[in-house]
């Protein structure tokens, strides 16, 4: 019996490894599973060019805006023509590197599609700012289509969408009335929605934000955590109830909220950093006082995303300068000038962290407390981007303003 029971123990383990390791392999959102650009994936390629580990690349007719996102045997992506006047979801073949289908979604002119679509394995979820938000299954037929009474026709960027069991978190980022909103994934009925001017601290809140916001779970409560002009601020994702703000934003958001184990860190763009410590179910209201570690003004213009790992703060500027910051005291432990220079977005992955520029260069690094570079990979020359990598089973997929690349081979 006992051996029995050991033996069914040890096959759920195995049964529980392997699923696991199938999530991790996905890419379903922008910034990975959990949308915070950190992924527990082993195996991804360290080196390349245009021309050395290249699996396939193939051409595209649109600027590099949307990153991809890949489940399966599919990449998808946003993308715009005519400058913005047509928005168009498109799906990829991941192992032939060719397209499938693309769906036009038609709406006011305006919109470059710079966010990326979402996926829960069997829907993928698009929002198209002034063009409303859809749902199309991977055979490319659309489901729902809906259009929301905050978006102004003048919108520009958007957020990416966000999914949270059967809600679709929707903001938007221009227009009178910024708004952030859940949508019915099943259905694209509306659930809950709510305008950033509630929410945010700042003077002009006209602006919105530009920051896709990340879904945790604290004490068992899950909490949207949003970074909009002055604040911080988490909601509940089923309701849009508010439960706190932490003070300390300039105006302009466009990189999201990093997630550490103990702390949050909050970006501008124009290189005010706040952190603060994670708060708990009971928090509610404003927390500066109770809850806020540190504010600083050490980095420069700041609109890429990073990540805290082992409690460290990396982020990159816009000139392409690296920061290592200490995460419970925001105090600088390093800084290095990448060259070529240029911002973009950080991803851990692999104990490694991945940094692809706008210049097309990805450096990897060692993620440790001092600057350890261990590759740098160019694709050909101005081969620009401005859309951050995605990682699944053993492949990264970059989209550059000319193509889109698949990188390494498969594992699985």
């Amino acid at each position: 019996m006992i051996d029995l029971y050991r033996q069914s123990l040890i096959t759920t383990l195995i049964m529980f490894c392997l699923t696991a390791a199938v999530i991790a392999d996905q890419w379903p959102t922008w910034r990975g599973p959990g949308g915070d650009g950190i992924s527990l994936q082993r195996g991804v390629p360290v080196e390349w060019s245009a021309e050395s580990n290249v699996t396939w690349s193939m051409p595209i007719d649109t600027p590099a805006d949307s990153a991809p996102i890949v489940y399966d045997d599919r990449v998808f992506f946003n993308a715009s023509y005519d400058d913005g006047k047509r928005r168009v979801l498109i799906a990829v073949d991941r192992n032939a590197g060719q397209e499938i289908w693309r769906l036009e979604v038609p709406g006011p002119a305006g919109g470059k599609c710079v966010n990326s679509p979402v996926t829960d394995g069997r829907v993928v979820y698009a929002a198209f700012g002034a063009a409303g938000v859809v749902a199309i299954d991977f055979d490319g037929h659309q489901l729902w289509h809906t259009d929301l009474p905050a978006v102004d026709p003048r919108s520009g960027k958007s957020p990416s969408p966000v999914l949270y069991k059967d809600a679709l978190i929707v903001q938007f980022q221009h227009g009178d009335h910024p708004a952030i909103a859940a949508i019915d994934k099943r259905l694209g009925t509306v659930m809950w929605q709510r305008e950033l001017t509630d929410l945010a601290l700042a003077d002009n809140t006209s602006l919105g934000s530009a920051a896709t916001p990340i879904v945790i779970d604290r004490d068992g409560q899950p909490q949207l955590i949003t970074a909009l002009p002055g604040c911080l601020a988490a909601l509940n994702p089923v309701s849009g109830r508010e439960f706190w703000r932490c003070g300390g934003l300039g105006q302009t958001i466009t990189a999201g909220p990093l997630i550490g184990s103990r702390t949050i860190v909050g970006a501008d763009v124009s290189g005010a950093l706040i952190g603060q410590r994670y708060p708990g179910a009971e928090a509610v209201g404003s927390i500066d006082d109770t809850h806020r570690l540190w504010r600083n003004q050490q980095a420069a213009a700041q609109s890429g995303n990073g990540v805290i790992i082992a409690g460290r703060v990396y982020l990159l500027d816009d000139a392409g300068t690296l920061y290592c910051l200490d995460a419970e005291t925001g105090q600088r432990r390093w800084t290095h000038a990448l060259s070529p220079a240029g911002g973009g977005d950080i991803t851990y992955i692999d104990a490694r962290l991945y940094i692809t520029n706008h210049q097309g260069t990805t450096y990897i690094l060692r993620a440790a407390p001092t600057f350890d570079l261990l590759h740098t990979n160019q694709l050909a020359a101005g081969d620009t981007t401005r859309a951050a990598p995605a990682f699944s089973a053993g492949q990264i997929f970059l989209r550059t303003d000319k193509r889109l690349y698949c990188i390494g081979v498969r594992r699985r």
